[in-house]
């Protein structure tokens, strides 16, 4: 509970540095800014940062790009997002800088993705049972000003005490495991499947944000890039 404010406030600082950094410095104009993602959590995690931005999501059919390596897999995906909010963004004769991401979960030498049926999903609660797993995170920046852009993976290793029966029964009857890789919600208020995966999760210290999805200690590196 002590540790909550200052949480927030450190969230709200790095926002605030980074905001600055979208400011021209040859003109002074504020750039845009743009999510090219849908995702609740990932624009609950900027939003609780502080920054500004613009929801663009790219529509892309992640199916037809494959790789067997999690963190090829998740770059490319990052990439095709970014590619294809810039192609809009130049069709409507306008730009911003791109924030496009991507993740899987790794576990067993064994990408998942999220679950497509209440019988996948219980698998892969099930899995935990066997081994621990790791998020891979690929995050990219795409400046359209200058036509520079950068990419970095981040993988966590996460500890995972095993679910009972009754609680994998209750994450499965939570229609957010099912927008999440692994079927493991994270940070997710009112959610009974995120309040029991926290639980079960031993994630590293401050690493949190990058389980969720979107790691800002390596938004802040592609920034200053």
């Amino acid at each position: 509970k002590f540790l909550a404010p200052l949480y927030n406030v450190l969230l709200l600082s790095i926002g605030g540095i980074m905001q600055n950094m979208l400011i021209d410095n040859q003109n002074g104009n504020e750039r845009n800014l743009v999510l090219a993602s849908e995702s609740p959590f990932r624009k609950q995690v900027l939003i609780d940062a502080g920054y500004e931005f613009k929801i663009m999501p790219a529509h892309i059919n992640e199916k037809e790009i494959r790789s067997e390596s999690p963190h090829t897999l998740t770059s490319a995906l990052a990439q095709a997002k970014g590619v294809e909010i810039v192609r809009k963004l130049q069709s409507m004769e306008s730009k911003a800088c791109i924030i496009s991401s991507d993740q899987v979960v790794y576990w067993n030498n064994k990408i998942l993705e999220k679950p497509e049926s209440r019988m996948e999903a219980r698998q892969q609660l099930e899995n935990y049972r066997i081994s621990n797993l790791a998020t891979v995170t690929a995050v990219q920046v795409w400046n359209m000003y200058n036509g520079k852009s950068a990419i970095e993976v981040e993988e966590v290793e996460i500890k995972v005490i095993p679910f009972s029966d009754s609680e994998i029964s209750i994450i499965l009857d939570d229609p957010y495991t099912y927008r999440c890789c692994g079927a493991l919600p994270c940070g997710i208020p009112n959610s009974p499947a995120s309040a029991i995966v926290a639980k079960h999760q031993k994630i590293p210290s401050g690493k949190l944000n990058s389980v969720i999805g979107m790691p800002l200690d390596v938004l802040q590196r592609l920034f200053h890039q």
